[in-house]
């Protein structure tokens, strides 16, 4: 291989031309494309959709994992396969890495050997959970 054919590294041959962005200094960068407005009342709707209205968001969300006991925690929906198109029923408080497991293509038996506990059984103890948050709820409109 020759030296011409050899790719350089450095900086260009003083013959060479440079493609350059066209910017001058001190300018800053157009926007060329606006930035999407966030509809607000639509992202409510869809919460409400996915959580509830009533607290049952927080209430998970304040309980410690059920696989590790670790805190913070992620109100993930354990039952059905639509994630959070179920509803607010079959909510269950994951630690994060525990919730991206869940959701992911992990096998079941990695799962149980990462975690500790099978997915049936966190989907056991969030249909457990949503039976103590409907006597919570019953007795507080008693």
């Amino acid at each position: 291989m020759k030296n011409q054919d050899r790719p350089t590294v450095g900086p260009p041959d003083p013959g060479r031309e440079v493609k350059s962005a066209h910017m001058k200094p001190g300018k800053p960068l157009a926007r060329h494309t606006p930035i999407k407005a966030r509809n607000l009342a639509r992202l409510a709707r869809l919460r409400a959709s996915g959580f509830g209205t009533d607290g049952k968001r927080e209430w998970i969300m304040g309980m410690p994992c059920i696989a590790t006991g670790r805190r913070p925690t992620d109100p993930a929906h354990v039952l059905g396969t639509r994630g959070a198109g179920h509803g607010p029923e079959g909510l269950a408080p994951l630690a994060r890495d525990v919730h991206t497991d869940f959701d992911g293509s992990m096998t079941n038996q990695r799962f149980a050997q990462r975690h500790g506990c099978t997915r049936e059984w966190i989907r056991q103890q969030a249909r457990r959970l949503e039976k103590e948050w409907q006597a919570n709820q019953n007795d507080l409109a008693v």
